[in-house]
């Protein structure tokens, strides 16, 4: 019996899996987030305006702290091609998300 189990071939799966079936290039594809695959999938987001301001700087830290995803904006990109719902906007001199 232990030469049997030593030399019997192991079962290997297939590389698609069961049942899996191939699609053509571009069907239930999304398009592309600039940070890569997995953005804006998730909870949601928040973008933060890319300026020097401590004040700001410690806001998105207190953030962060409270498990929020918040990403600092790039020149060109838009909140909804980043995934992001929501913003940080400075209203009556506090930085506040809307």
């Amino acid at each position: 019996q232990i030469a049997r189990l030593i030399t019997a071939p192991s079962p290997r799966p297939s590389p698609k899996g069961e049942g899996e079936k191939s699609r053509p290039a571009g069907e239930g594809a999304k398009s592309p987030s600039p940070l890569g695959e997995g953005w804006g999938e998730g909870p949601s987001t928040i973008l933060a305006p890319c300026i020097e301001d401590l004040a700001l700087d410690k806001f998105i830290k207190e953030l962060r702290g409270k498990g929020e995803v918040v990403i600092v904006d790039l020149p060109g990109h838009d909140a909804a091609e980043l995934g992001c719902d929501r913003k940080i906007e400075k209203k009556e001199g506090t930085w506040r998300v809307t």
